[in-house]
Formats: structure tokens, C-alpha cells, sequence
């Protein structure tokens, strides 16, 4: 899809030039329109339109004049390149609109690459408008032990627009009751299909199943565009799992935590968001200073990031339906967590992936990652237990989000 910028050219410049630079841009997919060609004012603030391209210098009133159209609150983002003096005009304009309290910044491009730095830019501001208004879940309360995983709902709006929707864990249960096919969809009859070993009995594949189709119920019901799920307390009350649901949801694209955990919940949101990929959120089982690896584990992971999977019951309990997933070696992966009571904090780290463990004292999906950045980051700064796996390096794309819009 063509995206657009608005461009400012000084009245004694070449126009062969300018419109050199026109096709540039539209070549790399940015259509660049002069002021006169714009036939309406938008007055949202991440509109193209707020693209402001300059041409060349001298174009300094011109832009503030041009802006002057627009709410008070409006800020543009000023995109300039190499020559005909434009990154200077830039830089006066950046400073004028600093002073007046409107704080902005300036892209820098080299026009023979334009739409890989804008497309990127484009891509953070679209994931931080998408977040307003995200209506995030939780299906019980946050699990008693993750002491260090609360978050503030009102200041996690007000940084991330991002609503809270609390949901009675007995609420669940009683709309489990209400969805008890008797026969396997056709999902649940290909998760069996592809295992490669299972221990688990048909009544609790059924179980399992009805879980999927009862939040199912309460994602449509709330609106929901992710949740997380205080799973050990469906288990007391039902004697099954969430461990194939959260899967499940995952690999269709709706962000599912467990324990109730929002910080690490909100990171596969943005992890979603930016790479379009599923996350396995996971207990920080051991880590090895020495060899700077890590070892990863938890009960479920969506099928997609795994090479192989049997089914197994929950570890803790020893109930339900659980997942052992198998990751391909030596693949590049990227751990993260935001965290805090704003969801403010944050860490990131590439990393490659060694092997896949098979300790009966842990979790059931496992596996050992060899990290970038220095494993002492979990013995001594962590942002509590549970961490973010995706596959492949991402962890430029995460830190340039993240310094950007909490800086």
C-alpha cells in the first residue's frame, strides 16, 4: 500500500530536482504531495499526512504555516535526506516547534533507501497506535506467587493505552459446562493426529477441548484482543488444563498468557505486534554464567514454533493436557520481557538455540539457549521469572521500539 508524506520545496528551487526526488520516494512506496495537492486536514495525529517530507532549506515557514492548520496537538515527523540543504531546514524547523512545546524528530534518509528506514518507522508508530484501546484479559486474578508481576492498570493506559478487562476465573467454569461437544473438532482431532506421542486419555482431550471452546465464548463475549488466564485455579476447580488452549490461541494469532501474568502477557502482545510471530512464555529454569546459556520451561507452546511436540500432562499437577514441544537447533532466537508497574522496564537478548532438554523435574516444553548478552542479567537484575521467546533476532527491532516511544 502507497504511503504518503507531505513535501516542502523552496519556491527558487530546481523542480527537475525536486521531482527526482518525488519518484524516489514513490519508487520506494511513499508518495510525496505538496501542500496544494492535500484535500483534506486530518487532525489525527498519526495520519500519513503528518509525514513531513523536506525537499530542500528555505522551506522553514512554509512548514510551520502548513502546520498551523492542524490542532494544537498535532506533531509531525520531519523526514529529511542528504542534499539541496535539507536536513538543516530540519533541523530549525525540529528546534522552532521544540520551543513552542511540541516535541518532535527528525528521520534521516538516504533516498536510494527510503522506504527501508520509513517502512520501519511506519511499522513502530503503527504497533504503538494499535495498542490504543488493546483490550487485554484476564480470565481470574495474577497467580499469588508472581509477587514481583503486578502492573498499575491506570498508568499501563496511560502509557500504553491498553485496557484491562478482569473476568471471573468462575465465569469460565460455568461457561465450560455450556460447551461440551461430543464429538473432536477438527483441530483437536489434528493435534492428535501430528503428535508424536501422547499419555494423555480421550476424556481429557475432551476436557482440554472444552476449555478451548469456553474462553472462545468469553473472547467473543468481552471483545477481547488478548488475555492471560489464572490457570492453576481452573485446574483446582475443573481438574484440567489451559496448556492446549493457550497453544492453540496462540497459533491463530490471539496472544494468550498463563498465571495471570500481564507484564509477560503485554510482551507477546508487542512481540505479536512488531514481528508477527507467536511467543512460548516460559519459566527461567537455570542458567550457566560460565557458558552464558539459559535454560527455558513451561507447559505450553504454540505448535508453530516447534519442529515436534508430545502430549503430557501438566506438570505440576499431573493433570489435563500438557504440550512437550521440540525447537530446531542452532536456530536464532530472541528473549524479552517488559516489566514493572507501567510496563515500563524492559530487557532484550538475542541468542541461539543448543538443545532441547528432557528433565522430568521440569516444566514439559524445554530447551537451552545460548545467550548474546550476559546471563548474569537474570541473577542480579531481572525483571521477575517468566521470559519471552521468539524465534529469530529481533532484538534491534525491540530496543529501536522501545527506546522510541519510552525514552
Amino acid at each position: 500500500m502507497e504511503k504518503t508524506m507531505v513535501g516542502f520545496f523552496s519556491p527558487i528551487s530546481d523542480g527537475e530536482k525536486n521531482l527526482e526526488l518525488r519518484n524516489k520516494s514513490k519508487k520506494g512506496g511513499w508518495k510525496i504531495i505538496l501542500p496544494s495537492e492535500v484535500d483534506e486536514i486530518s487532525q489525527d495525529p498519526e495520519d500519513n499526512l503528518l509525514w513531513f517530507f523536506i525537499g530542500t532549506g528555505g522551506t522553514e515557514k512554509s512548514v510551520i504555516d502548513y502546520l498551523s492548520k492542524f490542532s494544537d496537538k498535532t506533531i509531525p515527523l520531519i523526514v529529511t535526506h542528504d542534499h539541496y540543504n535539507s536536513l538543516p531546514s530540519g533541523m530549525e524547523i525540529r528546534k522552532h516547534l521544540a520551543d513552542l512545546g511540541k516535541e518532535t524528530r527528525i528521520i534521516h534518509v538516504d533516498m536510494d533507501r527510503i522506504s527501508d528506514v520509513l517502512n520501519k518507522e511506519y511499522l513502530l508508530l503503527e504497533v504503538k497506535q494499535k495498542l490504543q484501546d488493546y483490550k487485554l484479559g484476564l480470565i481470574g486474578e495474577v497467580s499469588d506467587w508472581l509477587i514481583a508481576s503486578r502492573i498499575d492498570p491506570k498508568r499501563v493506559k496511560d502509557v500504553w493505552g491498553v485496557d484491562l478487562i478482569p473476568i471471573p476465573i468462575k465465569e469460565l467454569v460455568e461457561t465450560i459446562t455450556h460447551h461440551r461437544d461430543e464429538k473432536l473438532s477438527e483441530t483437536t482431532e489434528q493435534f492428535l493426529k501430528h503428535a508424536q506421542a501422547t499419555d494423555r486419555t480421550d476424556n481429557q482431550i475432551f476436557e482440554a477441548q472444552y476449555v478451548v471452546q469456553a474462553i472462545e465464548a468469553l473472547v467473543k463475549k468481552y471483545n477481547l484482543d488478548a488475555f492471560s488466564i489464572e490457570c492453576f485455579s481452573l485446574i483446582q476447580e475443573t481438574d484440567s488444563t489451559s496448556c492446549y488452549a493457550l497453544s492453540y490461541f496462540n497459533d491463530i494469532g490471539l496472544v494468550a498468557g498463563c498465571e495471570g501474568d500481564l507484564p509477560s502477557t503485554f510482551t507477546m502482545i508487542l512481540a505479536k505486534l512488531l514481528v508477527d510471530k507467536p511467543s512460548f512464555m516460559a519459566n527461567v529454569i537455570s542458567v550457566s554464567p560460565e557458558e552464558n546459556n539459559v535454560n527455558l520451561a513451561h507447559c505450553t507452546v504454540p505448535l508453530t514454533m516447534t519442529e515436534g511436540y508430545s502430549i503430557r500432562s501438566h506438570f505440576e499437577s499431573n493433570k489435563g493436557v500438557a504440550i512437550k514441544g521440540e525447537f530446531k537447533l542452532n536456530e536464532p532466537v530472541t528473549l524479552i520481557k517488559i516489566g514493572g508497574r507501567s510496563l515500563t522496564d524492559w530487557w532484550v537478548s538475542s541468542g541461539i538455540i543448543l538443545k532441547n532438554q528432557d528433565d522430568e523435574g521440569c516444566c514439559r516444553t524445554q530447551v537451552e539457549i545460548q545467550l548474546k548478552d550476559s546471563v548474569n542479567y537474570f541473577l542480579q537484575n531481572s525483571l521477575a521469572n517468566h521470559h519471552i521467546m521468539i524465534l529469530g533476532d529481533h532484538q534491534v527491532l525491540f530496543e529501536t521500539f522501545l527506546k522510541q516511544f519510552l525514552q
